[in-house]
């Protein structure tokens, strides 16, 4: 089944989740395990895959890359955050990015919308 990267709102919700959980533990692969209940369930499929990889020794980036969901802007980040050892606070620098091009988004729609 041919899946779509992830929608920005949804990668909102799910980098908010996975800053929380890494401010409590610091476990990636615990991190992935509890935020998958964000996701759909074909999407749920794609996470155990990045989990299984990462367990088996590629690192976070890769993972992510192999998986196939994420838009290249957030492997970039993941990418450049995981190579600096800061993974956390390379999410929370997406969350505000993801933040914003939300509200970007819907500020865009709601200009053709309303005149």
């Amino acid at each position: 089944m041919f899946l779509h990267k992830v929608s920005d709102k949804q990668l909102l919700i799910w980098v908010t989740s996975m800053i929380e959980i890494l401010s409590i533990e610091h476990d990636v692969i615990y991190a992935l395990k509890t935020s998958l209940c964000f996701f759909k369930s074909n999407y749920q499929e794609k996470f155990n895959f990045i989990i299984k990889k990462i367990e088996s020794g590629f690192s976070f980036y890769k993972a992510c890359c192999l998986s196939n969901i994420f838009p290249k802007y957030c492997l970039d980040f993941f990418k450049i955050n995981e190579d600096n050892g800061d993974l956390k606070n390379g999410l929370v620098d997406l969350k505000n990015f993801l933040s914003w091009r939300v509200e970007q988004k819907s500020k865009l729609t709601n200009s053709m919308i309303y005149p």
